[in-house]
């Protein structure tokens, strides 16, 4: 049961126990708002253009799930084959998010991101734990010959001017080198300040900072 114009609210709502700072909750709605879904695109292309001109692909996607007020619970899940925003481009794209009260887990993982012809992220997998405006971020990626691997680790604190990032003990490695980045690496951006922090990345006697 539901109230299609109240839907947008509802989400809202619910993205609000997540993240409150950023996102604002409805002053009012109905809030007995149960809902499932379950829909598999064929040819979305063109009608995305008519949305968003930089947006393509989704096509023959599957988007499941479920929103329940009444149990402030949230699960959803996304196979995509292809999609591109911009020059950025995804390859086979799966997505499970569930929430419950107010925390939700989000895992996924991708065959391959394209950032140009050079430069790309295969077989990246990510979990991101949120609550309360901080969210748990965990990405990693396989080899490329841009960037043969990745292990970030990071905490990231939404604020309603923006966000800070938190790291924790990560690695990358680009052209076989590996570098580290130290766990007091912080970086800051915010509203009408410039962006600020610090982040100390080491290779073997090399430092940078």
């Amino acid at each position: 049961m539901f109230t299609l114009k109240d839907l947008p609210d509802a989400f809202t709502y619910l993205l609000n126990k997540y993240y409150p700072a950023y996102i604002k909750a409805p002053k009012q709605f109905a809030k007995k708002q149960e809902i499932k879904f379950d829909i598999t695109t064929f040819y979305a292309d063109e009608y995305l253009q008519l949305i968003d001109s930089s947006l393509t692909g989704f096509n023959n996607s599957h988007f499941e799930g479920n929103l329940s007020l009444s149990k402030n619970e949230l699960n959803f899940t996304a196979e995509v084959p292809q999609f591109k925003y911009q020059q950025y481009n995804f390859e086979e794209v799966k997505i499970r998010a569930t929430g419950k009260g107010d925390s939700l887990l989000l895992v996924g993982n991708i065959r391959d991101i394209d950032i140009n012809d050079s430069l790309h992220f295969p077989f990246a997998v990510f979990k991101i734990n949120a609550r309360n405006d901080s969210s748990k971020v965990t990405i990693t990626t396989g080899a490329s010959q841009a960037v043969e691997k990745a292990n970030l680790n990071a905490l990231v604190l939404t604020y309603s001017d923006g966000a800070e990032i938190e790291f924790d003990s990560s690695n990358f490695t680009v052209n076989g080198k590996t570098w580290s980045i130290d766990e007091t690496g912080v970086l800051k951006f915010r509203r009408n300040i410039p962006a600020n922090g610090q982040l100390l990345l080491s290779e073997g006697e090399q430092k940078y900072c």
